[in-house]
């Protein structure tokens, strides 16, 4: 995940543990600032995320004696976009670790491939996911993502979103 910038915006997850736990529109998740025992304040901190056995990013909530699971990308959008109940959070690079807000959308049906705005080219042949392609060039996930935005190679191959 990238480093906090500037312009990485965070916004308080509702759905557990109101004010305790925030989301950022650059798919990370932290435990807010908080107050302990006798005035000693802690910073917020980063919270690890974890595959879920489905290549999906997930955190851990903790609330007292109360602990619950939840994939990253629902909270990023619960966060930043409107509430339209029924509708799949998809991403659009097929990635489901890519949590930015600007790769998520909603959708009617979870399984459309057709629904995803943008499909990864890597010197010509089409991959599902970054995840997929790096595993074909043996690089990292960020490196294709990266590579991809910017229309660069690896291993002389050009790396492309194409609609």
């Amino acid at each position: 995940m990238a480093k906090s910038s500037s312009t990485e915006q965070w916004r308080p997850i509702m759905s557990f543990a109101p004010g305790k736990y925030e989301v950022s529109d650059l798919g990370r998740v932290r435990r807010a600032a908080w107050f302990g025992s006798g005035g000693k304040k802690h910073p917020a901190r980063i919270v690890k995320q974890w595959d879920n056995g489905q290549r999906a990013a997930n955190v851990t909530f903790y609330d007292d004696h109360t602990k619950v699971n939840r994939r990253v990308g629902i909270l990023v959008a619960e966060a930043f976009m409107a509430d339209q109940p029924g509708k799949w959070v998809l991403h659009h690079d097929g990635d489901n670790w890519n949590n930015r807000l600007s790769n998520l959308f909603k959708s009617d049906n979870r399984r459309n491939p057709e629904a995803r705005a943008r499909h990864l080219f890597v010197g010509g042949k089409h991959f599902k996911s970054a995840h997929d392609a790096a595993q074909y060039l043996r690089v990292s996930d960020t490196t294709i993502r990266t590579a991809a935005t910017a229309e660069k190679k690896i291993n002389d191959k050009k790396m492309m979103w194409e609609k």
